[in-house]
């Protein structure tokens, strides 16, 4: 199994799905968050919401993925219902990186 990147955290949905976040091994590596279905085969997003921020957390909440990361942007909360299709959270109140969380009613 080879992710490039450091490994912070991984999170399943209690059904099929695994996201792992993290930080980069290299500095060819542009997407630091991952999605498997077996913990063998990790794939990147087609669509990389974060760029090459660093990824400090990613957590279930019982119906969303939600991935918390550094503030060199506007957007550093994103939420998937199925750790694929992300979505950029638009009305984040936080400034600064997003170091952990427990649970986001979205």
């Amino acid at each position: 199994v080879y992710i490039p990147m450091d490994i912070r955290k991984i999170a399943y949905n209690g059904k099929d799905t695994y996201v792992a976040v993290g930080s980069p091994t290299n500095s060819s590596v542009d997407t630091y968050y991952y999605y498997s279905h077996d913990l063998i085969n990790w794939v990147a997003p087609e669509i990389n919401l974060l760029g090459r921020k660093l990824i400090w957390h990613v957590e279930w909440t019982g119906s969303n993925f939600v991935i918390g990361s550094d503030n060199d942007s506007t957007v550093n909360i994103i939420y998937s219902t199925d750790g694929i299709i992300w979505t950029a959270s638009n009305n984040s109140p936080f400034t600064t990186a997003v170091y952990g969380f427990t649970s986001i009613p979205l």
